[in-house]
């Protein structure tokens, strides 16, 4: 085992669970893929044609979500890629 933890494995930040390499790399690669679709899925939400009568796009739930997530992953990912530097030098 490595000393390289992730904080929001179980979705609390309280609580650091080691990582080995392998699921680091697994971590990260995860990482990366969700958050490419929250990307993908910002990006449908906002250029999406709107209605005159459709609600305003900052009183979507599902926009605030994705921002609460991707902002999250982007930190988890940031975190565990410094450590496998770190780890690298």
């Amino acid at each position: 085992m490595i000393s390289l933890t992730a904080c929001s494995l179980f979705g609390s930040g309280d609580s650091e669970i080691p990582l080995s390499v392998e699921q680091r790399t697994a971590r990260i690669a995860a990482l990366h893929a969700a958050i490419s679709q929250d990307h993908e899925t910002l990006e449908a939400l906002i250029t999406e044609p709107r209605t005159h009568d459709a609600p305003e796009l900052h009183e979507n739930p599902e926009l605030e979500t994705i921002a609460t997530r991707l902002s999250q992953n982007e930190r988890e990912l940031a975190h565990l890629e410094a450590g496998a530097r770190n780890e690298a030098k």
